[in-house]
């Protein structure tokens, strides 16, 4: 047994120091990891080391009973409210495995909450265009069919069927930061527009989608896409926060949850979303721990060696330490350090940090990469994490930058469980931690969705969507020159080999009347929640 464990702390040694290696010198220390992991293991299975490409993390105790098993706890609370509202309900597909699909996939938080909530899945195919995201992909939830590399330029002919489909599409149109955005007309909308388009083509069983509280400004728009898409399903919007589930960090965020009606447990799409809404309220609770319990302790091997990368860039740019700084890091109640103290470098991050630091005396939590107003929390919550966040936080026992690692503890990844490419910079993982769904949360909406189907039905191919009906969307490009014509609109142009435009905002009022589909849409006016979720 200490044979094992010491190598265990050679291995873990060598790949923290791989992170602030040449690309060389990374290649001598894989080397070196491999040959110490098969002599150490020697006819018994490597536990994954022998991945001399990647390294891998050690949590303490506390930490892993926090990111893991929860799960089990979450099925069988919201199993019983499913229980009390439909005491006569089937039982749900918990035990069928589900094809699942991903795209914009990122750290695959959809695959990784489905492990935790043990719902056995068949990953089917996943689908991103950052070099990153694939590389984590590959080294730790490869799907069995194909890794696409963007879903503009892929033929839906070549993607498999998948029975579970989960999509975070990109936000920066939709961010309420984005102050210059033409919201579903933007550019940067494509990703939306080519996301309903092959789901009116699969018409997956159960779809989960995700995206920030800035698709509010086109909410209608979004819905009406969606209904128009899939006229089959149930369509639940739900404003998840992990905060309100009891964890250390702010992240509210849309998910909407489309059930097929041929396998839902109810027909009434009303009754559904009551059900839907009624199961995620049942999943609140106060905040469990505060931020200093969820994220690596001060004196662990990974936080040393990423401090003092911190404190070699704050000396290069010209400050000085005093023999106080590191004996302030692990005091049991430190107060709010400075700048110097910190060892933060940049003036703009100096300044917003000095701001809030004279402001208050009983904790700071700040993410530095944003504007002043934006940057601050007090109660031990963590800030919504973006793709450049740089969170300091000066609370309980806590008093540090927040690095990469963190970032994915407070996401609610099993850090323990995952492989890092050596490949992949701290900036790089910082991204992916920045972009990704938080566990909990996506893992919620799973969860509500799988248990709103009915297990004795199976897959259930629901009728496909009319495509006159989806020209307003440009949503079905099989669509025929002459079924536009019907309708009084200029011909279709032929949308296969390349990406067809949805500036919808940018056409003329009468052009959107006649694009648009419903009754009070014929009027010009636009449809109410009723008509949007109407069985």
């Amino acid at each position: 047994m200490s044979h094992i464990v010491y190598i265990g702390m050679c291995l873990y040694s060598v790949s923290d120091q791989a992170q602030f290696a040449t690309p060389t010198l990374q290649t001598q220390m894989a080397s070196r990891k491999t040959k110490a992991c098969k002599s150490a293991h020697a006819g018994t299975k490597c536990s994954g080391h022998a991945q001399s490409n990647t390294w891998g993390i050690e949590l303490p105790a506390p930490l892993k009973a926090i990111v893991e098993g929860w799960g089990r706890e979450m099925i069988a609370g919201l199993a019983a409210v499913r229980q009390r509202k439909f005491p006569n309900a089937p039982p749900a597909s918990l035990s069928r495995p589900w094809q699942v699909g991903t795209d914009f996939s990122g750290v695959e938080a959809p695959i990784w909450a489905l492990r935790e909530l043990a719902i056995p899945f068949q990953h089917v195919f996943a689908c991103d265009n950052a070099p990153a995201a694939q590389a984590m992909i590959r080294a730790n939830t490869m799907p069995d069919g194909p890794l696409f590399g963007d879903v503009l330029n892929r033929d839906a002919a070549s993607v498999p069927d998948c029975s579970l489909y989960i999509a975070g599409f990109p936000c920066q149109p939709f961010s309420s930061l984005n102050n210059h955005t033409k919201l579903l007309a933007d550019k940067n909308a494509t990703p939306f527009h080519a996301t309903v388009r092959f789901l009116a083509d699969k018409q997956p069983n159960v779809i989960i989608l995700e995206n920030v509280m800035g698709l509010a400004r086109c909410m209608l728009r979004v819905l009406r896409a969606l209904k128009a898409a899939l006229p089959n399903h149930h369509i639940i919007k739900l404003t998840l926060n992990p905060e309100r589930l009891g964890e250390p960090s702010s992240r509210p965020r849309f998910y909407f949850i489309l059930v097929c009606k041929g396998i839902a447990i109810e027909g009434d799409s009303q009754r559904i979303v009551a059900l839907a809404q009624e199961m995620a309220t049942a999943m609140e609770k106060p905040l469990l721990r505060d931020v200093s319990a969820q994220v690596l302790p001060t004196s662990h091997h990974y936080v040393q060696r990423q401090t003092a990368a911190l404190m070699k860039k704050f000396r290069a740019r010209g400050f000085v330490m005093s023999p106080s700084h590191t004996s302030r890091l692990g005091a049991s109640n430190p107060k709010v350090l400075s700048c110097d103290q910190m060892f933060l470098s940049s003036r703009r991050e100096r300044a917003v940090w000095e701001y809030w630091r004279n402001s208050t005396s009983d904790g700071l939590t700040a993410d530095l990469s944003q504007s002043r107003d934006l940057a601050k929390r007090r109660n031990g919550v963590v800030p919504t994490i973006t793709t450049r966040s740089k969170i300091c936080v000066c609370h309980g026992s806590l008093a540090r930058t927040l690095f990469p690692i963190d970032l994915l503890l407070l996401q609610g990844f099993p850090v323990h469980r995952m492989r890092f490419p050596y490949s992949l910079s701290a900036r790089d993982l910082a991204k992916l931690a920045g972009n990704t769904m938080h566990l909990k949360c996506v893992g919620l909406a799973l969860a509500i969705g799988i248990l709103l189907t009915r297990a004795d039905l199976g897959r259930q191919p629901a009728k496909r969507a009319d495509p006159v009906q989806n020209l307003r969307g440009g949503l079905t490009p099989e669509a025929r020159p002459r079924q536009c014509l019907k309708r009084g609109l200029a011909r279709a142009a032929p949308t296969r080999g390349k990406t067809p435009r949805h500036d919808l905002a940018a056409k003329p009022s009468a052009v959107r009347r006649r694009l648009t589909v419903g009754p009070s849409a014929s009027r010009g006016s636009a449809p109410s929640l009723n008509e949007l979720f109407g069985a």
